[in-house]
């Protein structure tokens, strides 16, 4: 895919006045920097008169973003994350990780070497690193479970898994989906028993057939799923049926 296709292709799915109102914003700030910098090298200069009006001009450039600008991009800014949970569960790898981690730390800070601090940065930039691309594959994900429209008692039906990355350009690696299990001794069996794996998730929809079958009649409700990656987990929307 070439570079003229790609922008266009995230220029068709831009917001346009959000877009334009960011562009706008940037340069009008932009121009209150260079006036700031201006006004304060006509300060040391003794032109006072010059540097106040730059400073006043300034500030009214920042006010007017602030005030005409800046409400255009919050209305247009996506809250539906806040209704999502992360989670972070360090695994076995990572307590082992982070034993390696102490034993480079505790000999940099008694010898003070360089070279021990350099290591020891490396290693807790990589979990940084690691915690950043995890949002990065985990955001913009939309799960969904579709069940056949006539399910019967203990008899075993098709469910169809689907994830839909919203993502513009950058694809998700290495899902699980699962059901999160309720706390308490009276919590109800998961809907899916069985975690649905996605190596690759392109900037597309994929979908997965499970079996899944209910046992008895009556009403079943998944309260929620969760959508794991290597070290996080993003919990989705509940579920209900009957049967």
């Amino acid at each position: 895919m070439s570079v003229h296709s790609t922008l266009a292709q995230l220029w068709a799915k831009a917001d346009r006045p959000a877009v334009r109102a960011f562009l706008l914003s940037m340069v009008a700030l932009s121009a209150a920097l260079l006036l700031a910098l201006y006004s304060g090298a006509a300060a040391e200069l003794g032109q006072i008169g010059l540097a106040s009006t730059s400073a006043l001009i300034a500030l009214a450039v920042a006010g007017w973003v602030g005030v005409t600008l800046v409400p255009v991009l919050a209305k247009r800014t996506p809250l539906r994350w806040i209704g999502y949970k992360m989670e972070y569960r360090i695994t076995r790898d990572g307590w082992i990780y982070m034993a390696g981690i102490l034993l480079v730390a505790l000999p940099a800070l008694n010898t003070g070497n360089n070279l021990l601090f350099l290591i020891l940065s490396s290693l807790i930039a990589i979990i940084l690193m690691s915690g950043i691309l995890s949002s990065i594959t985990l955001s913009g994900i939309e799960m969904r479970l579709e069940l056949p429209e006539h399910i019967f008692a203990a008899q075993p039906v098709r469910a169809m898994v689907e994830l839909q990355n919203e993502k513009l350009t950058m694809p998700s690696f290495s899902l699980r989906v699962e059901a999160a299990k309720a706390k308490g001794a009276a919590a109800p069996a998961a809907m899916l028993e069985t975690p649905v794996y996605f190596p690759y998730l392109p900037n597309t929809t994929v979908c997965s057939n499970r079996a899944m079958t209910f046992p008895r009649r009556g009403d079943y409700r998944q309260e929620a799923f969760r959508i794991v990656t290597a070290s996080r987990s993003d919990s989705c929307r509940s579920l209900g049926t009957s049967i």
